[in-house]
């Protein structure tokens, strides 16, 4: 089962327990971030964008996935399980939002 907890910025951390019963509260000791990955001269359209995670205060293993949305109600999984996230900027794309959930197993 995952617990979702959204963070501004298009943040997620999220943990699964093996029984719904014995879900426990996230740490406020873990602290999830997304940096642009690009240098600011090098963004544009029709260029390599990369967006990096950084997580801190939570052991491995644990499982990244990043997720797109149109109105940040609506989530779709993208098909990268890395820290970084790069993508070709489109015009199109450029108008998502962007956020990562981490998913740590117990």
């Amino acid at each position: 089962m995952k617990i979702l907890v959204s963070v501004l910025l298009s943040v997620v951390l999220a943990f699964a327990v093996a029984d719904p019963a014995t879900q426990t509260d996230l740490n406020p000791a873990v602290a999830v971030s997304v940096e642009i990955d690009t240098p600011l001269q090098e963004i544009g359209y029709g260029k390599v964008f990369a967006l990096r995670c950084v997580v801190e205060g939570l052991t491995e293993p644990y499982f990244v996935q990043w997720q797109y949305s149109e109105d940040c109600e609506e989530w779709i999984d993208i098909l990268c399980n890395e820290e970084v996230y790069s993508f070709i900027l489109t015009e199109e794309n450029a108008k998502l939002f962007y956020r990562v959930a981490i998913f740590k197993y117990d």
